[in-house]
């Protein structure tokens, strides 16, 4: 029975780890996804403060 359980666990934890790991790939690109766009806007406009802005930004942030 201990057995079992433990190894219910071991199956249920990984499970997880891959459902998270989905997950952050997911959020990952979608971000990449919303900077892209953002920078893109910005290029379009020609409006190059604010892009220098955004990568500075960008630059700092602890991904």
């Amino acid at each position: 029975m201990f057995a079992t359980i433990v190894r219910s666990s071991v199956f249920i934890s990984q499970g997880n780890q891959q459902i998270q790991f989905k997950q952050l790939q997911t959020l990952t690109q979608l971000l990449i996804s919303q900077a892209s766009l953002n920078a893109s806007e910005l290029i379009v406009k020609e409006d190059q403060e604010n892009l220098r802005h955004l990568a500075i930004d960008w630059l700092k942030r602890p991904w």
